[in-house]
């Protein structure tokens, strides 16, 4: 299943689903999934660079952070 969207000049299919609002523009819902993404990124990066004691603290191990299995 597919959602149209149109434009005035150009007509787009999207994937059932994509973006969590139907109503919301297409571009808005992609700069909103890029956004998601951006964030995971930076969250990722930021524990990456945490020392040891501070995600013990948090209760997260190394492996963990990493995607390895100890």
């Amino acid at each position: 299943m597919t959602i149209a969207t149109r434009t005035t000049k150009f007509h787009t299919t999207l994937p059932a689903g994509f973006g969590a609002e139907a109503g919301k523009p297409a571009w808005l819902r992609v700069l909103d999934w890029l956004a998601a993404v951006d964030g995971k990124y930076r969250d990722a990066r930021a524990l990456a660079e945490m020392p040891d004691y501070m995600l013990d603290d948090i209760g997260l191990t190394r492996g963990e952070v990493t995607g390895h299995r100890r």
